[in-house]
């Protein structure tokens, strides 16, 4: 029956999946992300929400296409400064002292910047900044021990009311259009958006194994 057919073509995509991920380096997805997205599928109102909820539900399974919550951190936005007048360049400034750290007598605290930088057609890019010019009056100072490989993604939290007055909160990255396709596409009876704060996921499991 049909439900045979989309299990298998369910396999086929995560097997797809996998095989990229090896290729490119793609980095996993947090369970809590997945989770998330299954919890605002389920009031979805698409017949196709159960088919979509069945391969998050594969990913979440795959080792190579997910991260047990165990093994990441969600770091919080501490605080987000325009850079220059044109307010494309912004500082996002975050508060995390790695556990590789240890004892740190450094002014300020630990933790790292993000520049995010909005280019003129609109598309955005994200670097993690080492360098300790970029650092000065931010309240922040950088360690070595973190890195671009372990900061899994940046997430924007936003709380979603539906028609019914049900309540949701949908976790996504900065790429607007994609998120305005995700609602309009399965929350059809979203009516109101509204913007809540700012994550990173950050890879811990290295350190766990080295421990």
């Amino acid at each position: 029956g049909s439900s045979g057919i989309n299990a298998e073509y369910g396999d086929h995509f995560i097997s797809t999946l996998e095989d990229l991920s090896k290729e490119r380096h793609i980095k996993r997805v947090p369970w809590y992300i997945i989770d998330n997205m299954i919890n605002v599928l389920e009031h979805s109102p698409r017949d196709e929400a159960k088919t979509s909820i069945s391969n998050l539900m594969k990913i979440k399974q795959s080792k190579l296409l997910s991260a047990p919550d165990r093994e990441t951190v969600v770091i919080d936005i501490w605080e987000s400064e325009p850079v220059g007048t044109k307010k494309r360049e912004c500082k996002l400034i975050f508060k995390f002292k790695h556990s590789a750290i240890g004892t740190c007598t450094l002014p300020g605290e630990c933790g790292f910047i993000i520049k995010r930088y909005k280019h003129k057609d609109g598309n955005l890019t994200f670097e993690l900044m080492t360098n300790s010019e970029y650092y000065v009056n931010t309240g922040v100072h950088y360690h070595n021990a973190i890195c671009s490989r372990d900061i899994l993604c940046l997430y924007q939290v936003y709380e979603l009311t539906l028609k019914d007055g049900t309540k949701l909160y949908e976790i996504s990255t900065f790429n607007k259009s994609v998120l305005q396709y995700f609602w309009d596409y399965w929350l059809p009876n979203i009516t109101k958006r509204e913007y809540k704060t700012t994550f990173i996921a950050y890879n811990v499991s290295d350190y766990m194994i080295a421990k």
